[in-house]
């Protein structure tokens, strides 16, 4: 791992406004700190690990793109959701429709969840 990868996180974490702690995706804060998504993701795999974050696996409605449902395990995704804004039902399993989204430890720092 990158030394200053950590450091990013640790501030990330420490200093962070909640609107982005809420939902903390990787390939966006590879983007914004200007690194590769590969270099990124064992830095908080490893966060995760070690317990600083946690993860989970989120279904995401095609259209909106928003969080329908989010569940912390893998084997727990159902085959099947839905979005109530939308107004459909959709494949949770399909391309495009999971996300992993990393979440701060509320060990380590309380953050508000937000709704979009």
């Amino acid at each position: 791992l990158q030394p200053e990868l950590i450091d990013k996180l640790a501030t990330l974490i420490r200093t962070g406004h909640d609107n982005n702690l809420d939902r903390i995706k990787v390939k966006g804060i590879a983007q914004d700190w200007g690194v590769s998504f590969k270099e990124v993701l064992p830095v908080f795999l490893y966060a995760t690990k070690d317990g600083l974050l946690t993860l989970s696996w989120d279904i995401i409605c095609p259209h909106c793109q928003g969080a329908r449902n989010e569940v912390p395990n893998l084997t727990d995704v159902p085959k099947h959701g839905s979005c109530e804004l939308c107004g459909i039902d959709l494949e949770a399993t399909g391309i495009n429709s999971l996300e992993v989204t990393f979440h701060i430890h509320p060990a380590v720092r309380r953050v508000e969840k937000r709704l979009y």
